[in-house]
Order: C-alpha cells, then sequence, then structure tokens
C-alpha cells in the first residue's frame, strides 16, 4: 500500500528524498545533486510515495504564479516502476494543488517519460531541448474543471 505525502524542507523525510533524486536522476549523468544550490528548496513543496516508512518516489511542486506550479525532479525507485507509484503520486498532488487553486501544472519531461505524462493528461508544447544534458519537452496540463 502507498500513501502519499507532504516532506518538510530539512527534515529526515527530505535527506531521503535528496538521497533518492541523487541516486535515480543525478548520479546516472554523472552529476551531483548537492553540487545544487538546495537551499532554494526551502520555498518548493516537496511530496513522497512511502510504503510503509519507506521513501519509494518523490516530486517538487514549484509554485511559479499564483495558479501555475511547476512539477520537477519525479523520481520512482527503479525496481518498484511499471506499479503504478508514479501515476498515484501524481494524482494525489495534483488533487492536493487544484484544491489549493492551482489551475495549471507545467514540467520538463525527459523524452523518454513522454508517454507516462500524455497519459496523465499532459501535452508537450515546443521543440526538445536539453536539461542536464538530456533531452526534455515541456508539458502542460490544465487543471481547469
Amino acid at each position: 500500500m502507498i500513501r502519499v505525502s507532504e516532506i518538510d524542507y530539512g527534515s529526515e523525510q527530505y535527506r531521503l528524498e535528496c538521497a533518492l533524486r541523487h541516486r535515480l536522476l543525478r548520479e546516472p549523468l554523472g552529476l551531483n545533486l548537492y553540487d545544487e544550490a538546495l537551499e532554494k528548496e526551502r520555498g518548493f513543496r516537496h511530496f513522497g510515495a512511502f510504503e510503509g516508512d519507506r521513501l519509494v518516489g518523490c516530486l517538487i511542486a514549484v509554485p511559479l504564479e499564483e495558479d501555475v506550479v511547476q512539477i520537477k525532479q519525479m523520481a520512482i525507485e527503479t525496481s518498484l516502476q511499471g506499479r503504478g507509484i508514479g501515476r498515484q503520486l501524481m494524482i494525489e498532488v495534483e488533487a492536493n494543488l487544484r484544491g489549493e487553486g492551482a489551475s495549471e501544472l507545467l514540467l520538463h519531461g525527459r523524452e523518454t517519460a513522454l508517454g507516462f505524462y500524455e497519459r496523465l493528461g499532459f501535452a508537450k508544447e515546443g521543440e526538445r531541448f536539453l536539461e542536464v544534458g538530456i533531452p526534455h519537452y515541456l508539458m502542460r496540463k490544465s487543471l481547469a474543471i
């Protein structure tokens, strides 16, 4: 059973989130998450997917405007991908943000994850671009009812 909950910046859960993001999103690219300015994340919202007490997935929600939020650095434990954890995480975070007044989500989707985001209702916009050295697309989803 997966439980989705918000993670407080600077908490032990946040430390686990950073370790997961580093291992899954930065290390394979030869990058180090801890070289980034993590202090800026204090103003972001962090969400985790937990199996018991174990953090198995995470994402960051960054407020851009009053009703626009960017989703960043989504990561699901590699051995658990394909079990619907990422979908559940996105759906629950989206519902939370919608309930708080967000009307639009955007993200930079890795080219390899486009299908995942499209199945969740995101549409790609514009041309492919490189971010952290790999191809991405801007993707957007309206939360208007």
